[in-house]
């Protein structure tokens, strides 16, 4: 369910991204242009800022769904530390606003991009989020509002430690040796099922941790967790949700380059294909799998961007094709999905090598695939 939520919701997403990203770049003298009493365009670039950005939130939120309730299947990967507390931040704050509980994540310079959970990534969200949730309903029944704090620190070169702490009414110490054993609670008025900490206790046991619970400076619990965690060496400067910018390109009008572009959604066929216009790609267009077989076959392109979950036709039928019919081409397909978490979806993926996006996705990450795979093809570095 949460996998047909997301999709739906991803696809109306990437299409107002992609709108108001090429109307970003493409309409400046529209944006500057004098508003009658006005400040120009100032006021009408600002409003597009914030629909942009709250756009982005929205498929932070969805995206941080799908992490939360599919664990990601393991390619050999360290899964990013700091990329599960950033999608844990994202569906957390939304759910605290409801109970005016503000969320603070003090180191939040983000000095530890490099650390990496060698598996579990969606098994530590679930942690963080049962304690963050734990945290709320702890304030909850006693005041109208609160805080919660959640900090990431090193314990020592292979220790990463993660506290959750609240300035709730704190855990007496009668009961803090009894709360991590099954069907235990004091919400029992309430609905507590007595399991929450039990099984983020075994979570943690699994990923090769620990947990335990002690007196938060603010005067309510803190829970620490700590998890053994590896160097990412590969990994460079990571953009947080919701930290996206939006950079002008520079029109080369000249490229000329032939791109097929294959979606269901006429939405983000018009606005992905008009911004990919303004740069100077020929682009043809298709809104189901069999229009795009019959452009294939009376046609020459230089790159194909593709849809992967489509009715009738799909992604996967129309790749099969491409390695049969064209099987150049078959190195320069760049897939797009609101589910790229779907164990089938990472298995196809490394199948083929090809390239993949989640929707909604930034249209510059979209320009640097096809450059490079369109150069390449043009230099004939790209064979079958």
């Amino acid at each position: 369910m949460a996998s047909s939520i997301a999709h739906e919701l991803s696809n109306p997403l990437a299409t107002i991204v992609a709108s108001i990203q090429g109307i970003l770049a493409f309409q400046q003298s529209t944006l500057a242009s004098p508003e009658p009493g006005g400040n120009g365009g100032t006021q009408l670039r600002a409003d597009l800022d914030l629909i942009l950005a709250e756009a982005r939130r929205a498929g932070d939120i969805v995206n941080g769904l799908l992490a939360f309730v599919r664990e990601p299947s393991s390619d050999g990967h360290p899964a990013s530390l700091q990329d599960a507390l950033d999608r844990v931040k994202v569906i957390a704050q939304n759910h605290l606003k409801i109970y005016d509980i503000s969320l603070h994540t003090p180191n939040s310079a983000r000095e530890y991009t490099h650390l990496c959970l060698e598996h579990g990534s969606g098994q530590l969200q679930q942690i963080l989020l049962n304690l963050i949730i734990n945290a709320q309903q702890a304030i909850t029944a006693e005041n109208s509002s609160g805080n919660i704090f959640v900090t990431l620190w090193m314990e020592d070169a292979d220790t990463a430690a993660i506290a959750v702490a609240d300035d709730g009414p704190g855990i007496p110490p009668e009961i803090q040796t009894r709360i991590f054993e099954p069907f235990f609670t004091t919400r029992t008025d309430r609905g507590g099922t007595g399991l929450g900490l039990s099984i983020c206790q075994d979570l943690i046991q699994r990923l090769g941790g620990s947990i335990e619970v002690t007196e938060s400076p603010q005067g309510g619990a803190c829970f620490i967790v700590r998890l053994p965690v590896v160097e990412d060496r590969d990994s460079g400067t990571a953009v947080a949700p919701g930290e996206k910018t939006t950079s002008t390109p520079s029109p080369a009008f000249e490229c000329g380059h032939k791109v097929l572009l294959v979606d269901d959604e006429p939405g983000i066929v018009r606005s992905v294909g008009r911004y990919l216009s303004s740069l100077g790609y020929d682009v043809t267009s298709a809104t189901s799998g069999e229009e795009a077989i019959t452009a294939l076959r009376h046609g020459s392109f230089d790159a194909v961007v593709s849809d992967l979950r489509m009715p009738g036709l799909s992604g996967e039928d129309l790749y099969a094709l491409v390695q049969s019919e064209f099987p150049k081409l078959a190195r320069r397909v760049v897939f797009a999905s609101g589910d790229m978490m779907r164990e089938e979806t990472q298995q196809f993926l490394r199948q083929t090598g090809c390239l993949a996006l989640q929707k909604p996705y930034e249209l510059s990450e979209l320009t640097d695939a096809l450059d490079r795979l369109c150069t390449a093809a043009a230099a004939g570095a790209i064979q079958s």
